[in-house]
């Protein structure tokens, strides 16, 4: 994910903010509670990005949840995912089909912690962050049922070919528009219907140097998208950029997979170039994701801060999609991450861990 604040005002989410090295910290010790409901020998438990420092838990090691000490173990710096399995135990390179149910929470210390439907739905969380007086540093969940989800988002027209279902038949995930993005609506007359409407985006790249940027032009709806403006180090004026242009034929699959290719500079760039022109890009993508391009709160992304997006963003409703609707359920439902770029809507999707002593994760029913 590209790391700067977005245009939405919030900051979003890397590995290492590029706004400096994460504060150092203790020790962080991650509390296991379970309430799902599942018994605590047929659950698994699995670090991925490091080990514990207490010794209980292995770099790509499951261990299960009944055989952790106290039902809590030690992190020092870590940067990685903790994964969950019900049944059997399972690695990092599992393929996202694969029957056995798991999913995983992200964390970074210090730095943040997040939950993620990114991949896919299979488990809900929550999480929840203490200083060493036991005050709450903050906290992210699912506020819904496994079921509640899993109906809500089989309600999306063609979901139901991204259903994985266990050994037994039953629940193990439903992959996301990233993963599996011909099972869920195209969203090519949204962009038709867009055709020739002026877009504007003004933001920020918190890199070094800080640059923030203004740049617009008409978009091309399947034809090419080109636009331009200026880039500024503040305090400094800005100064004309390069042109930036978006191919509209991968427009559809991009918006979902939020990685398609654009040009700047007579090149061929992706996101993950982590610059200034892979914002611009990143919010072109994202304002689509959201529904706001062409919704009640114009086209100027200046307009979009804190407002609701998804339907909530839109003037009428349409008989086409226009926005990630497997995005607009999790929104719904939780304070995850429903896409790579979710940290730029209005909803706070990281918690931050710098001063924390312990991290509750439970898992959920």
């Amino acid at each position: 994910m590209v790391g700067t604040r977005t245009f939405l005002g919030a900051v979003a989410s890397t590995v290492v903010l590029l706004l400096g090295a994460p504060i150092a910290s203790a020790d962080l010790i991650v509390q296991l509670v379970n309430s799902s409901g599942q018994p605590p020998g047929d659950i698994y438990v699995m670090l991925s990005g490091g080990s514990s420092i207490d010794g209980q838990l292995k770099n790509e090691v499951p261990v299960k949840f009944s055989a952790i000490k106290g039902r809590q173990f030690k992190l020092g710096s870590f940067s990685g995912r903790i994964y969950f399995s019900y049944g059997s135990p399972v690695t990092s390179a599992e393929p996202p089909t694969w029957p056995t149910r798991y999913d995983k929470v992200e964390v970074t210390y210090p730095g943040v912690a997040n939950l993620t439907a990114v991949d896919f739905f299979g488990i809900p969380f929550s999480l929840r962050a203490e200083n060493s007086s036991g005050k709450s540093l903050g906290r992210l969940k699912w506020n819904a049922t496994t079921q509640q989800v899993e109906d809500a988002l089989l309600a999306i027209p063609g979901a139901q070919r991204a259903l994985v279902k266990s050994h037994a038949g039953g629940f193990a995930r439903i992959l996301s528009p990233q993963l599996s993005p011909s099972s869920y609506p195209s969203l090519k007359r949204y962009f038709d219907s867009l055709n020739g409407v002026r877009l504007t985006e003004r933001g920020s790249f918190f890199g070094n140097p800080l640059q923030t940027f203004t740049y617009a032009g008409p978009f091309g709806g399947s034809g090419q998208t080109t636009l331009t403006g200026t880039i500024a180090q503040p305090p400094g004026p800005g100064k004309p950029g390069q042109a930036l242009s978006v191919g509209g034929s991968t427009l559809p699959s991009a918006v979902y997979t939020v990685d398609g290719p654009y040009m700047w500079g007579g090149r061929i760039h992706h996101v993950g170039d982590n610059d200034v022109y892979a914002v611009i890009y990143r919010d072109l993508i994202s304002g689509f994701a959201w529904g706001y391009w062409g919704g009640k709160y114009g086209n100027d992304s200046a307009n979009w801060e804190g407002k609701p997006p998804f339907a909530d963003a839109r003037k009428t409703p349409t008989s086409y999609a226009t926005y990630n609707q497997y995005a607009a359920v999790v929104y719904k439902y939780s304070s995850a991450y429903g896409f790579s770029f979710s940290d730029t809507g209005p909803k706070k999707v990281q918690l931050p861990l710098d001063g924390a002593h312990s991290l509750r994760i439970t898992i959920l029913r």
